[in-house]
């Protein structure tokens, strides 16, 4: 089985195609809009994250900025994501965290890889497991200077029907069992994205990788 799957994710390999998306577009759903832009520009002058807008790149210049606003003005295709879910959980107690693909994206896809973000008020009880049994899954754990935290998760997830069933947008991928710490104050602990996302799709017959934008989620602990 894991051979199999291991083929699968060949997509995923370094040089994947970027999505012919809206620049800018950190909310993924296809159109720039004014705040966006204003956005974009704060993160150049220092005055925002790059986080603030996922799938952007490492750092916004002037051109990424002129860039955005032709898109804005001319239109463009919603970037392929992935968001994390979110879920409340007591202190001391587990709770289930989904992963979804995006419904904005409506090119079939048939495989998806990301990586989580766990803070270190959370650990994973257990492995995490695909949402359905239409999904395949293989999870990997790991730490260091790719992980932004104590641990990381690097997820791969495929259609167990291959080409003839894509993952229909909006479906759950897969979900991880995480327990919180006892003693952790209640408030939201946030769940980030880590490393590149992609999605694999079927351009021309061919199986590709295209750059995915992943939107991170949160545990909130309840008193």
């Amino acid at each position: 089985m894991f051979a199999g799957l291991l083929a699968l994710f060949a997509w995923t390999a370094p040089g994947v195609a970027a999505a012919r998306s809206c620049i800018g577009d950190c909310d993924g759903d296809g159109t720039i809009t004014v705040d966006e832009i204003v956005l974009l520009v704060n993160i150049a002058i220092g005055n925002a994250p790059v986080q603030a807008c996922p799938g952007i790149g490492e750092t916004v210049e002037i051109d990424t900025i002129v860039a955005a606003v032709g898109d804005a003005l001319q239109g463009c295709d919603a970037a392929p994501g992935i968001t994390v879910g979110t879920v409340s959980v007591a202190a001391g107690a587990v709770g289930d965290l989904p992963v979804s693909l995006d419904a904005a994206f409506s090119q079939s896809v048939y495989g998806t890889q990301n990586s989580l973000a766990i803070p270190p008020e959370l650990e994973l009880a257990g492995e995490c497991r695909p949402a359905t049994g239409d999904l395949a899954g293989v999870f990997t754990k790991f730490s260091g200077p790719e992980c932004p935290t104590s641990e990381c998760v690097r997820a791969m997830i495929v259609s167990r029907g291959g080409r003839a069933s894509p993952i229909p947008a909006g479906q759950p991928l897969y979900v991880c069992a995480v327990r919180v710490a006892a003693g952790t104050q209640p408030g939201r602990l946030p769940v980030s994205c880590a490393e590149t996302t992609t999605v694999g799709v079927i351009v021309e017959g061919i199986p590709r990788g295209l750059a995915a934008i992943c939107r991170g989620g949160a545990v909130t602990v309840t008193p």
